[in-house]
């Protein structure tokens, strides 16, 4: 079927189960961990929207529990000039070869792991101006590389929002972008139904996979995962540099 063998569905499976493991247990970083490793198996023009496809489902599966908690004037401060950015990593994941993104997300992957792993998150005043630097940079990453969260978590959480209202921002920020990016991608001709197979074969899978990650967590605590999930992907992106 178009071309896709059993085995290449059968990794993208696998990459989704552990993708949704880890989200469910760490409670971040599903794109942090899947890029890397979707691009050691596949070109980029296929692992990358295959993954946001991915991601934008997930996105809509949570929205209409935090549709009441989202403040959408604060998303649009990050979302708008991120919709513009994405028009330029969609162009960039078009003509860059496959090795210079690669490079990229593991130096985003590896930056990522440093301030995580440090309790980083952007200090001072957050308005339109420091959200939209966030967002161009945020929409430009996911579009060209899928790991367009970073920028945006480290800096919406330092909002002095209650703690419900920005985990819903977020949501709907991804949702947001998400959809604008396969929108993108499908007026590029950059959509093909290879990705939107992967994808599909894979929803369930990283849907079970997060829940069972997060009783897991509950089960057995985040004492030592953390480091151990932040150690996780330093390995994932340096063996994606290596390799």
């Amino acid at each position: 079927m178009l071309g896709i063998s059993a085995t290449a569905l059968a990794v993208c499976v696998a990459i989704a189960i552990c993708g949704g493991a880890f989200r469910g247990f760490a409670g971040f970083g599903s794109g942090l961990i899947m890029s890397p490793i979707l691009l050691m198996f596949f070109p980029p023009i296929v692992a990358i929207p295959a993954m946001l496809i991915f991601e934008l489902i997930a996105s809509l599966r949570l929205v209409y529990e935090a549709r009441k908690d989202i403040e959408w004037r604060r998303v649009a401060w990050f979302g708008v000039p991120a919709c513009v950015s994405v028009q330029i990593g969609a162009y960039a994941l078009a003509v860059a070869d496959a090795a210079t993104i690669k490079t990229v997300v593991s130096i985003v992957v590896l930056i990522s792991v440093v301030l995580i792993g440090k309790g980083y998150r952007y200090q001072g005043r957050l308005g339109p101006k420091v959200s939209g630097v966030a967002g161009l940079i945020g929409g430009f990453l996911s579009a060209m590389a899928g790991v367009g969260g970073p920028p945006i978590v480290l800096t919406m959480m330092a909002d002095e929002s209650p703690e419900e209202n920005v985990r819903a921002n977020l949501i709907g920020y991804f949702l947001l972008v998400g959809g604008v990016s396969m929108m993108t991608y499908f007026l590029a001709g950059m959509l093909s139904m290879k990705s939107v197979v992967f994808a599909g074969a894979s929803l369930v899978p990283y849907l079970i996979a997060t829940h069972i990650g997060a009783l897991a967590f509950r089960k057995y605590g985040g004492t030592y995962f953390r480091p151990a999930a932040l150690a996780l992907l330093a390995i994932v992106a340096t063996a994606s540099l290596i390799l």
